[in-house]
């Protein structure tokens, strides 16, 4: 009997429809060689299909979960999630909005002298957003003599409720527990306590950072948005005793929405709940108290996207401290607040780069004249006419390399400076039909309560290195204009066509993060993709007052039009030395180099974004 061949399918035909040609193939010829018929209208054809489809989702299920092994590829949350934790990465789960606000006595008369007393986590409302805020103190409460050096007083606040868990210890060395939230609620990760028998344990980053019976945990977002909390083992932290009570603490917030500025707080806020009497009776806050805006009030994020998670992953440092430019890149990239970030070590500023060119030419001119003068020394002796002037040039040639010197040594100085260079994302500051070009100007910048409450973040992270300084470099804004001629289908309006090109620009120049040029063929495919739009010719003009960052003469722009974010200083043997300082703001008002005012309203005659109709172009009739 010949040997039979069961090699039925093939590794290059893994499609159903293929496996499937294939088995039947096979059958009908092992049918025909028994000198039986066979056709697809067979029961057992069904069973093949059948099992033809159970090899297909076992093969689906083999691809999905080698495709989950990966961070880059995997699709699933809890598989990014779970494997950015294997790197030390905790994925955050988001940030609530926290500030400062003023609270004055109203001071009618009828209550001076009253002793109130307003209790820590006290709830206050904001009724243009609606959304609860509480009052954070150092202590447990708050006791003030109404009219008594009440005037203005201020106060933390951070935006959420307060909400608890309870568990029980074991009396086990390395406990664990995780605490649930609802779906889709945002636990701000820098707000949560433990508390063991009602007493505070500190959060570390780890159990190695846990010293002999330290009263200390563990505390990490967990994956399914709740959070989890490790216990030590007696040597590395001490461990709650059996039927111990174990509460954590957490705030609940609503994330960027949240965020308030003082043109937005002003008289918006009331008191939600009562203060107290030194009988323990009610008293009504809002008649004793007015509140006013003090600081922004921001930071206020959603948790972090997959596609940050996946990128912050492979940068997280072991060490959990703030060590390099990666670390904290990686630490200001959680808070999920700037459309660009740059971290640099210090000696990497645009003055201190400008510092070390100017002490490097002043010790090559140096060098130069005083070899000249030593050269016309021994050529006509030192008190010659020519020797003279010489002389004088090497004195004055010496005084510059002394003050560069001195400034480049006072630029060296700050070189355990960590300088972060910061753009605010301004999707997450834009209101109603508020875009690009109609939002406030100040939703480009970072305002000092911002700056002071990103430092101060850090600094309580317990993750800063103590001999480094930090400081926040402000951007330098070169602005441009964009003006944009273009010739529409004569089915379309105008004016439809137009605000669709503002819109689609606006998403353009929001979610660009160049930091090298802007084409203007960029600007170009943008409007060219917008319905309606026939042909299009665009091109950028500048600021004039460009050119003093730039230098003289130069604007921003090359000889293609494209706009520039690069400047250069020469180095002493004439090369390039880049920094990229520069951000480009479409933004008026301004006037080019040509003359030209541009506005910075939309309706204005000139304004920064111009849209010109040159025509309409007829559709040909089918």
């Amino acid at each position: 009997m010949a040997k039979r061949d069961f090699k039925i399918f093939k590794t290059n035909r893994i499609k159903f429809g293929e496996l499937y040609d294939d088995a039947i193939n096979y059958i009908k010829s092992i049918y025909t060689a028994n000198g039986r018929d066979f056709t697809v209208a067979s029961p057992f054809v069904q069973i093949v299909t059948v099992l033809l489809h159970l090899g297909r989702m076992i093969l689906f299920y083999i691809e999905n979960s080698i495709t989950e092994l990966n961070i880059r590829t995997a699709y699933h949350p809890r598989s990014v999630q779970g494997l950015a934790t294997l790197t030390g990465h905790m994925p955050s789960n988001g940030i609530s909005a926290r500030g400062t606000l003023y609270m004055s006595s109203i001071n009618d008369g009828t209550s001076t002298g009253k002793a109130v007393r307003i209790n820590n986590y006290t709830k206050i409302r904001n009724n243009s957003n609606g959304l609860t805020y509480l009052v954070i103190l150092p202590s447990s409460s708050m006791r003030l003599t109404v009219g008594v050096n009440d005037n203005k007083i201020e106060i933390s606040v951070i935006q959420g409720t307060v909400q608890y868990q309870r568990a029980t210890g074991t009396g086990e060395p390395m406990q664990s527990f995780g605490f649930s939230v609802k779906p889709n609620t945002y636990v701000d990760d820098f707000f949560i306590n433990i508390y063991v028998n009602g007493e505070h344990w500190e959060s570390v980053p780890s159990l190695l950072d846990m010293t002999y019976k330290q009263k200390a945990c563990i505390v990490r977002p967990s994956l399914n948005g709740g959070i989890d909390v490790f216990f030590g083992t007696g040597n590395n932290g001490d461990i709650p005793p059996e039927g111990a009570s174990i509460v954590c603490e957490y705030i609940i917030g609503a994330g960027i929405e949240g965020n308030l500025y003082n043109d937005d707080q002003n008289n918006f806020w009331e008191f939600i709940d009562p203060g107290y009497d030194d009988d323990g009776d009610f008293v009504n806050l809002n008649s004793l108290y007015n509140l006013s805006s003090g600081s922004d009030i921001a930071f206020g994020t959603y948790g972090e996207s997959l596609e940050v998670t996946r990128r912050l992953a492979p940068h997280m440092s072991r060490s959990f401290v703030l060590a390099n430019e990666v670390n904290y890149k990686t630490f200001l990239t959680k808070l999920n607040m700037f459309s660009n970030i740059r971290v640099f070590s210090g000696f990497h500023t645009y003055s201190d780069t400008k510092a070390e060119v100017d002490y490097e030419n002043a010790k090559l001119n140096y060098s130069s004249i005083k070899e000249s003068y030593m050269s016309q020394v021994n050529l006509t002796g030192k008190n010659s006419r020519a020797a003279l002037e010489l002389y004088d040039k090497v004195n004055e040639a010496k005084k510059e390399l002394d003050l560069a010197k001195r400034v480049y040594n006072e630029a060296r100085e700050d070189d355990n400076v960590i300088y972060m260079y910061l753009i605010p994302d301004v999707t997450k500051r834009l209101s109603g039909n508020e875009n690009y070009f109609t939002c406030p100007q100040s939703a480009f910048l970072l305002t000092q309560d911002e700056k002071q409450g990103i430092l101060n973040l850090i600094e309580n992270s317990g993750q800063k290195m103590l001999t480094v300084e930090n400081r926040i470099v402000d951007p330098i804004y070169v602005r441009f204009s964009i003006n944009i001629f273009i010739q529409i289908w004569s089915d379309y309006d105008f004016t439809a066509v137009k605000s669709s090109i503002i819109s689609a620009v606006s998403d353009y120049l929001i979610s660009n993060g160049r930091r090298d040029r802007i084409p203007i063929s960029d600007i170009i495919s943008v409007v060219e993709n917008v319905k309606g739009v026939d042909s299009v010719n665009a091109f950028f003009d500048a600021d004039k007052n460009n050119a003093v960052y730039y230098g003289e003469g130069n604007f921003g722009l090359d000889v293609y039009g494209d706009i520039v974010l690069e400047r250069n200083l020469k180095g002493v043997f004439g090369n390039n030395i880049f920094t990229n300082d520069l951000y480009p703001l479409f933004r008026g008002p301004f006037v080019s180099p040509d003359g030209v005012e541009y506005e910075d309203s939309l309706d204005s005659l000139v304004s920064t974004i111009n849209i010109t109709l040159r025509g309409k172009t007829r559709r040909n009739d089918k």
